[in-house]
């Protein structure tokens, strides 16, 4: 605020002049804090992000080196991860991940090495129907290998709250 004369303004108008640039440059300060806030808010979620996409690929790797092979879905038997091994003792693929397609693509038999298990059968969509599942004997026979005999066992998997997230199986 500007004048040509000196003493133009009132105590009062000093006054209020004051309180003003102090009201300006309170917000100034609380809109430069929430910008550094939001800084810091994107920075913490960046950090996360890339711990988690670690972490993830850390178990990733894990899993691709077990001798075993481990499959999980979830809570609705949408198949989330199937590692190397049991990629290769089932003879599926990565996108093998419904339960239509697991029906469809499954190289899962009975006993008898001819019927093949229904998605009501297959023991990981058993565990996630909460029925136990352990060292159940299925049949194995993907293209170009010969057939095999495979223990599985699996089980349902909680949350901290206890619902249900999925299931697991180890062949």
């Amino acid at each position: 605020i500007y004048s040509a004369e000196p003493n133009a303004f009132t105590a009062e108008e000093l006054r209020l002049l004051e309180e003003l640039s102090g009201d300006l440059a309170f917000g100034i300060m609380v809109l430069r804090g929430r910008i550094e806030r939001s800084r810091v808010e994107e920075q913490i979620r960046r950090l996360q992000s890339e711990e988690r996409y670690r972490q993830q690929r850390l178990m990733e790797a894990v899993l691709d080196s077990v001798e075993s092979g481990i499959v999980a879905c979830d809570a609705k038997g949408l198949v989330t991860m199937q590692n190397r091994k049991a990629r290769e003792l089932l003879g599926l693929n990565a996108e093998s991940g419904s339960q239509e397609m697991w029906a469809k693509d499954s190289t899962l038999y009975h006993a008898d090495g001819k019927t093949r298990l229904g998605p009501e059968e297959i023991p990981l969509l058993r565990s996630l129907r909460w029925e136990q599942v352990t060292n159940v004997e299925v049949k194995t026979c993907p293209v170009g290998r010969g057939p095999r005999v495979l223990l599985t066992s699996g089980q349902l998997l909680r949350d901290n709250e206890g619902k249900i997230f999925g299931a697991v199986e180890a062949l």
